[in-house]
């Protein structure tokens, strides 16, 4: 029973750790995901291109450890290449969802006044696709 208990604290401890080690990746990797959902993308100055290797990284190591003593215990022999092949996928599907976040590359500023005195700012974004089949969003507001 003690090498039962010494066993659970240890993970508890590499869980703990590795969620402090993966917490700063992670949290800009949700930064990222709320602006994209939030405005349809970010823009190029918030857009830390090193979170783009690191959260997803963080986030499959995390889940993977996260159920390592579920998967030991019902798989075990196989445990290994399952938990490889499952890290691998969450990983690589991540990584894709974040390569496919719009980045803005700026905002355009317009000053219209219809008399010397009133004057309004207007933000431009429109949807341009080029011939590589990159894509800008630009949304106009008042």
């Amino acid at each position: 029973m003690k090498k039962n208990s010494k066993s659970t604290k240890v993970y508890l401890v590499s869980l703990a750790s590795l969620l402090v080690i993966t917490a700063y990746p992670l949290y800009m990797g949700f930064i990222m995901i709320s602006a994209y959902l939030r405005d349809g993308g970010i823009t190029a100055t918030d857009y830390p291109k090193y979170v783009i290797p690191y959260t997803p990284i963080s986030f499959s190591l995390l889940v993977c450890i996260t159920f390592l003593p579920l998967i030991l215990k019902y798989l075990r022999k196989y445990a290994l290449p399952f938990l490889s092949i499952f890290a691998l996928i969450l990983f690589l599907s991540s990584e894709m969802i974040f390569e496919k976040i719009t980045v803005f590359s700026g905002t355009t500023k317009i000053e219209y006044s219809e008399s010397n005195e009133d004057s309004m700012f207007y933000y431009f974004r429109a949807v341009v696709i080029n011939k590589n089949k990159e894509k800008e969003i630009r949304s106009n507001s008042m």
